[in-house]
C-alpha cells in the first residue's frame, strides 16, 4: 500500500490499523512470527469433561496443595427424598449420595479431571465429601500438580542463646559450641539490634543518649503525645471560630455607627 507523501500522523495510524499483523518474538537478531494459528496448534485438544480418575486418602491432599480462588459445590437432594427416588426411579442425586457416603466413611476423597471448555487448560481437583444433617454435597476444589510443588528445605535454629534474669530483654553469651554454629547470631549481633531498636523508638529522647531518665519513659508516651496534638488542633479551631465571632462584632457595630 502507497503511503502518499504529505500526511498527518493520524492517517498514518489509520493506515496502520488496516493492514494485517502479527505478534512476533525475537530470537537472537531475528524475530520470528507467532500467530493464532501456530498458538492453537501447540495446544493439545481438549474436550469438556469432569471425570473422576481415582480415590485417595483425605490426608494425601493436605491444604497447602489447594489452588484456585473458588470452590464448586454439589448439592443433593435429602436423604428422605433420594430414598423415594432410589425406590421409585434412580437420579444422578442418589448416585451422588452414594459416593458422598462412601467417601465419608472411609474417609477419602476423589481426584477429578476438569476441562471447562475445548480452549482451557486442564486442572486437577479433589471432591470432598460434606455431611450436616440431612444434607450432603461434595465440594470442588483445585489443587496443584506435582510438578508446581516446591518444597525448599530450611536450615533450622536451634535454640542456642538463652534470655537473662534481668528486667532488661539482654542475652548471655552463647556457649562455646553453640558459637561454632553459624546460624546463631553473636552477642555483638543482638547488642546491634538492640540499639537499632532502641534509635526507632520515637519517644527517646535524641539531645544525648545518656538521659536515663528519658529513655525509660513509657512507649505509651507516643500515644499521649498523638492525643496533645489533637487537643490541641481542636482548641485551636474554637479560637478561629470565636475570633471570627469577635471581628464579625466589631464589623456590624462600626457599620452601625456608620
Amino acid at each position: 500500500m502507497e503511503v502518499p507523501p504529505i500526511c498527518t500522523l493520524r492517517k498514518l495510524l489509520e493506515l496502520f490499523q488496516l493492514l494485517p499483523y502479527n505478534k512476533g518474538y525475537r530470537y537472537g537478531g531475528t524475530v520470528v512470527p507467532f500467530g493464532q494459528e501456530d498458538l492453537a496448534s501447540i495446544k493439545s485438544p481438549s474436550e469438556k469433561c469432569f471425570s473422576v480418575v481415582g480415590f485417595t486418602d483425605a490426608n494425601n491432599v493436605p491444604h497447602n496443595v489447594y489452588t484456585g480462588d473458588s470452590v464448586l459445590v454439589f448439592v443433593a437432594k435429602t436423604a428422605r427424598q433420594s430414598e423415594e427416588n432410589l425406590i421409585n426411579c434412580p437420579s444422578s442425586s442418589s448416585a451422588l449420595i452414594a459416593l458422598a457416603q462412601a467417601l465419608y466413611e472411609i474417609g477419602g476423597v476423589a481426584l477429578v479431571r476438569r476441562v471447562y471448555n475445548q480452549t482451557s487448560a486442564v486442572r486437577l481437583g479433589v471432591l470432598t465429601p460434606e455431611i450436616r444433617g440431612n444434607q450432603i454435597s461434595l465440594m470442588y476444589t483445585d489443587i496443584a500438580f506435582s510438578e508446581d510443588i516446591r518444597n525448599p528445605e530450611l536450615p533450622s535454629l536451634p535454640l542456642s542463646c538463652k534470655p537473662s534474669s534481668s528486667t532488661t530483654e539482654r542475652y548471655e553469651k552463647p556457649s562455646s559450641n553453640n558459637m561454632l554454629h553459624k546460624y546463631c547470631p553473636s552477642a555483638e549481633q543482638l547488642s546491634a539490634m538492640d540499639s537499632f531498636i532502641d534509635s526507632m523508638m520515637l519517644s527517646y529522647s535524641d539531645a544525648s543518649d545518656d538521659d536515663n531518665e528519658t529513655n525509660k519513659e513509657d512507649e505509651n508516651d507516643v500515644a499521649k503525645n498523638s492525643s496533645k496534638k489533637v487537643k490541641s488542633s481542636i482548641l485551636f479551631q474554637c479560637n478561629r471560630k470565636s475570633l471570627f465571632s469577635i471581628q464579625f462584632t466589631t464589623l456590624l457595630t462600626l457599620l452601625n455607627v456608620a
